[in-house]
């Protein structure tokens, strides 16, 4: 009688044993797979994202109050509930400034029409969205002003003046007008 071959005899713990090594591979691959789609989808939102510009630091070095007492001017809003009717002395940078010659009614501040009293804006930096009004010299001093130059003002902070309404943020009418020299600590430019 002719002798049966017979298949190799493995014991069912190593035949589960490659089952399950062949399972993992082919489930890591697919991890993989899903890994790699999820960073490219993540990738893709990234480039679709419209945020607003970061912010300039500069902002955060601004005090309410310097050394020498005078506010800043996001200082002076702060606290304008306790210096509103107060005498203060503000340290900012003009921003703009506007003066009317009353013999040819022209407005040196351009898209303005007509002759007003003359006033300018001031803020803590060249770049701050929040500024104050100051109002009260003469145009001749008003005038001799630079646009982006730091000053001292020393007036009294009010919501209103004669000509000039600030009903929330106030208005300061000065008195004395200090030019700062480069170089004083008097917050960033």
């Amino acid at each position: 009688m002719p002798r049966r071959l017979r298949a190799p005899r493995f014991p069912f713990s190593t035949l589960a044993f490659w089952g399950l090594m062949v399972a993992a591979v082919a489930s890591c691959t697919q991890v993989a797979d899903e890994d790699a789609l999820e960073r490219e989808r993540l990738r893709a939102l990234a480039t679709q994202l419209d945020l607003p510009p970061v912010p300039p630091m500069e902002a955060l070095s601004i005090v309410s109050q310097y050394p020498d007492d005078s506010y800043s001017v996001s200082g002076l809003l702060q606290r304008r509930a306790e210096l509103f009717d107060q005498p203060v002395v503000l340290t900012a940078i003009v921003r703009e400034l506007y003066a009317c010659d009353p013999e040819t009614a022209e407005p040196s501040a351009p898209g303005r029409t007509g002759c007003l009293r003359p006033h300018l804006w001031v803020t803590d930096t060249l770049r701050s969205q929040t500024r104050m009004l100051v109002v009260g010299e003469p145009s001749a001093e008003v005038e001799a002003l630079q646009v982006g130059a730091r000053y001292q003002f020393t007036g009294h902070y009010v919501r209103q003046t004669a000509g000039h309404l600030s009903a929330e943020e106030g208005l300061v009418v000065v008195q004395h007008i200090e030019a700062l020299r480069p170089g004083e600590p008097h917050g960033p430019r």
